[in-house]
């Protein structure tokens, strides 16, 4: 045997290497792991992007910038990791607001009108106040204290000063006559603890007359001391319970600013006209039915652009109201 070229021991004998014609030596030993990685890899570094992808068909070169993608936008993903629906590919999501639900108009001034429709019009805000309409009074008596509470409405400090007056004059022997008012005339507020010692009597009232929103009216509360002081702490409550219970025993109202509007017309309208009065919640204060009718028609501010544009259609512009006063006065709805 030539063993010239070299040869291994097997068996105890010299044998020789095989010639070229036979495999290798590492044909023989199984795969590693990373000549498998390297056999499974196809070749080529980059994929190839298909044209239905928005790439080319053809594969990429060696070097070649990767081929950018068209961007798909945000979607919203749910708890289970999926797109959710409702969303298109490529836009944002719309969020809360959207047509179903759209952005509220800005809150504006609290409007205290509204049409016959039940919407409100575009009119000024009304001016209105809350008064009460005619005298009331009621009593209680505090440990062995007498509490006489008395209300009245006044325009001016002159009805006021009248009716503190006439109270100290029919109640001449009681130990006080406090009293507090408020008018609109000015923003006028005025009060009077009449010997009680300061901040109990006046200013309880006072403090009442303002929670209850009430203006243009004189409260009066009259005591007769029972023998028992009360401290400055039950004098504020019982002159506040006072004040209250007068207060409570009056009927409130509301007065709005009106316009008192003048109509001349045919007889052959009058049906027309009577029927728009009731939707505008119109009083009629003065008629006089000659030759043609004439109505006064008071009417609240809030409704009086209104009313004309009504008037003027349904009489097609024939009659046309004009302003003679402008005045506050109660009109219930």
């Amino acid at each position: 045997m030539d063993v010239s070229g070299g040869g291994i021991l097997k068996g105890g004998e010299l044998c020789a290497l095989p010639s070229s014609s036979e495999p290798p030596l590492s044909a023989l030993l199984p795969p590693t792991s990373w000549a498998r990685k390297k056999s499974a890899r196809p070749p080529g570094r980059v994929p190839a992007i298909s044209a239905a992808e928005g790439g080319s068909s053809e594969a990429p070169r060696r070097g070649a910038k990767k081929p950018s993608v068209p961007w798909a936008g945000y979607q919203r993903r749910s708890s289970a990791g999926r797109p959710s629906a409702g969303h298109a590919s490529g836009t944002r999501p719309a969020g809360r607001r959207s047509a179903a639900n759209p952005k509220p108009p800005p809150v504006g001034h609290r409007q205290l009108c509204r049409s016959p429709s039940g919407k409100p019009e575009r009119s000024p805000p009304v001016d209105e106040y809350t008064t009460i309409k005619a005298f009331a009074n009621d009593e209680f008596t505090e440990r062995r204290s007498r509490f006489i509470g008395h209300v009245k409405p006044a325009a001016s400090e002159a009805e006021a000063a009248a009716f503190i007056a006439e109270c100290r004059d029919k109640y001449w022997d009681a130990s006080h006559n406090v009293y507090a008012y408020i008018l609109r005339d000015g923003q006028t507020r005025r009060y009077s603890d009449d010997g009680e010692p300061q901040g109990t009597g006046g200013v309880p009232v006072l403090e009442v007359l303002q929670r209850e929103g009430l203006t243009d009216l004189v409260c009066v509360v009259t005591r007769y001391f029972g023998g028992v002081l009360l401290g400055a702490g039950g004098l504020v409550r019982a002159y506040s319970h006072g004040a209250k219970l007068a207060v409570d025993a009056a009927e409130r109202m509301t007065m709005s600013e009106c316009t008192e509007l003048a109509l001349e017309f045919g007889y052959d309208l009058y049906g027309k006209i009577s029927y728009l009065l009731p939707q505008f919640h119109a009083q009629t204060t003065f008629s006089d039915f000659g030759a043609v009718v004439r109505l006064q028609v008071l009417v609240k501010d809030c409704f009086v652009p209104s009313f004309e544009k009504a008037l003027a259609e349904g009489t097609s512009a024939l009659v046309t109201p004009r302003a003679v006063d402008r005045r506050y006065a109660c009109i219930p709805e």
